[in-house]
Order: structure tokens, then sequence, then C-alpha cells
């Protein structure tokens, strides 16, 4: 059974805008962070605030390519999936990265650096979910034929039985069945 577009659309529409919600939500939630509680490094080690310099560069810039990606997921549309691997999925490794930088090279570590590792590691998770969905509904996708169901054997008219029109066998129906040579069909879905 080949699946026409429409209800391949119809497959597609459903997971691009079950991700267009939880991607608009952690765009919003993003570019809130990245912009009214602007992070700022303070520590001694320059690879700590460069790393603080990244991510909150990436709450801004990720922010505003997730609330395109919801967007487009929003609209329905399969690439809206692809959209939110590359950028879920880039937007979570720079997050792992800098909450394992807070956590080993910021002095003591604090609860945004295990926030920050923590929210990257859900993030890459969410960009391998949209990539599997992308990959297994594809516009040319064809699903198995289902096997055909078996025929019922009281559908089936053997040919020791009479016609319809034909009047009953002297002996009975039984007797004419028990003198079939053929093996009847199986109503078992073997």
């Amino acid at each position: 059974m080949v699946l026409d577009r429409a209800a391949q659309g119809g497959i597609m529409n459903k997971h691009a805008k079950q991700t267009a919600a939880t991607t608009g939500l952690a765009a919003l939630l993003m570019l809130f962070y990245g912009f009214y509680a602007s992070p700022t490094g303070i520590s001694h080690s320059e690879l700590y605030n460069t790393a603080v310099d990244v991510f909150r560069w990436t709450l801004r810039v990720g922010g505003f390519a997730m609330l395109a990606t919801s967007i487009t997921c929003f609209l329905g549309s399969r690439v809206g999936l692809l959209f939110d691997f590359v950028v879920t999925g880039s937007c979570g490794i720079v997050m792992v990265l800098v909450g394992g930088v807070g956590l080993f090279a910021g002095g003591a570590p604090g609860m945004q650096d295990v926030l920050t590792l923590l929210f990257g590691g859900v993030f890459v998770r969410a960009a391998w979910t949209s990539w599997g969905l992308f990959n297994t509904a594809t516009d040319d996708a064809v699903q198995a034929a289902p096997e055909p169901e078996p025929v019922h054997p009281a559908s089936i008219h053997p040919d020791s039985l009479p016609q319809d029109d034909d009047p009953a066998p002297p002996n009975g129906y039984l007797a004419a069945l028990s003198k079939e040579k053929e093996e009847p069909p199986s109503a078992s879905y073997e």
C-alpha cells in the first residue's frame, strides 16, 4: 500500500506541528534569558568567561533561529524537522560544552552550569528525535502491502456439493462433503 501525498502530509503536519510548540517555547525562553538576564563571565578563568560569552550569543542567535524553525514547523513543513535537528542540535552541543567548561574550569560549579549542561542534553535529545521523524516519513514513503486475509471456509463452494438450484445430495450434505478429495482451506491466519 503506497501512502498518497495527502496522507503523508497529514502525518508530517502532525509531527512538525507538535515540534513547533516545544521549539517555540524553548526559543522564547532562550531569547528572554539571552537578552534580559544577559549572563556574563566573572571568573578569573579566561576559558570560562569566553564560554559564557559564547553561551549568551547562542541564546540570542539560537533563540531567533529556533523561533524561525518553530514557525516553519507550525506551518506543517517537513523541512522544519530538519531545521529543528540542525538548530536545536547545535544549540544543545554548545550548551553541553559550556556547561562542561563551567563545571570544570569556572571555579566552583554553580547551579547555572548544571542547568546549562542538563538543558544541552535535552536539546541534543530533541534534535535526535526530530532527525528520526524527518528520516522516517519521506515524501516517497512506501509501506509494505498487508497480506490478504484468507478466504473464509464458509464462502467456498466445494465441487462435491450441488449448485444452488440442484436437489440435495441423496445421502445428505455431510456425506457429500466426506467424499471431497481436496484439502479444505484453513480458517486460521498462519
